[in-house]
């Protein structure tokens, strides 16, 4: 019978340790590295999808507003105004406001025109307080162009919320509801003294 001899154990020296410690950092380093680069890509894949989505969604945005935009055309709105009183003798859609030197001071959706009085109306898929901030500040730059000079300036606006009508007829403004198929103004009588600008 062979006799056994028992291993002996090898002896791991100082120079085998760094050398174990130096290919584990170099595994660890790459491990992160790799994990880093596909968090790099997986971060850069949901930023394209979120870009994507937001441009989806601000397309739909843009032909939504459109869709309301036409619901207030200047035709629908100049009868509403008719209904009150007004004799509008000039309606523009998307009305460019030049000042003297020939630059743009401001935009309405629609402009209408009775004599002296020449209302502005901002349009918005849904209106808010801030907006209607904005437009009484548009109002007061084309109320100092020699353009209007003389004339009634009125504001109104389209509407969703019952807060922000309330808000707007307290700024002095008409307020045009959108009610079915047909459009309608608030308040519907001539006893409403609207603010001029």
């Amino acid at each position: 019978m062979a006799t056994e001899q028992a291993a002996t154990p090898k002896k791991v020296t100082l120079d085998d340790l760094y050398r174990y410690l130096a290919e584990a950092r170099k595994t660890r380093e790459e491990t992160t590295k790799e994990w880093n680069e596909n968090i790099a890509k997986e971060r850069k894949a949901r930023e394209e999808a979120a870009k994507e989505w937001d441009k989806k969604m601000g397309d739909l945005s843009n032909r939504l507003g459109d869709v309301v935009e036409y619901t207030f055309v200047p035709d629908a709105v100049m009868r509403k105004f008719a209904e009150l009183g007004y004799e509008i003798e000039t309606a523009a859609r998307d009305y460019t406001i030049t000042g003297a030197d020939r630059h743009s001071i401001a935009e309405v959706d629609i402009l209408l025109q009775d004599g002296d009085t020449v209302t502005l109306v901002e349009i918005k898929t849904k209106l808010t307080k801030a907006h209607i901030d904005e437009h009484v500040q548009r109002l007061q730059k084309v109320r100092e162009t020699k353009r209007f000079e003389g004339k009634a300036l009125i504001g109104a606006g389209a509407v969703v919320s019952d807060e922000t009508k309330a808000y707007a007829l307290q700024q002095g403004m008409y307020v045009l509801e959108q009610t079915g198929e047909a459009i309608q103004i608030m308040p519907r009588d001539r006893s409403f003294v609207p603010r001029k600008w």
